[in-house]
């Protein structure tokens, strides 16, 4: 996945290719990429992320209205290797919605 996103970005533009994968299994070693990598599957409905990371880019996506659902199609959210609880905190608040929305719908 590292060459995917380019370091430099003044030099290279951001992706701008999306994949059909509607499951996903990403190890995270550094979560300033985070937000593109997993922007470029936007049918993503299971995601198992792996990370050490101590934070996930995740700022511009919250639950606010104002911004669009990093993953709108997200119902399935594993995770591990955790080392911060500011991990989970940032992605509850980034897919938290989408991921209690199928869990409710399944009640």
């Amino acid at each position: 996945m590292r060459y995917l996103i380019s370091q430099d970005r003044k030099r290279s533009p951001p992706i701008e290719t999306q994949f059909s994968l509607k499951t996903l299994f990403l190890p995270v070693t550094d979560g300033s990429s985070f937000s593109e990598i997993v922007s470029a599957f936007p049918r993503l409905e299971d995601l198992r992320l792996w990370t050490t990371a101590g934070r996930l880019a995740l700022a511009q996506h919250s639950q606010e209205e104002k911004y669009p659902p990093l993953l709108p199609n997200l119902h399935s959210l594993l995770l591990g290797g955790l080392h911060s609880g500011r991990v989970l905190r940032e992605l509850v608040g980034a897919v938290g919605k989408q991921v209690w929305k199928s869990w409710k719908l399944l009640e």
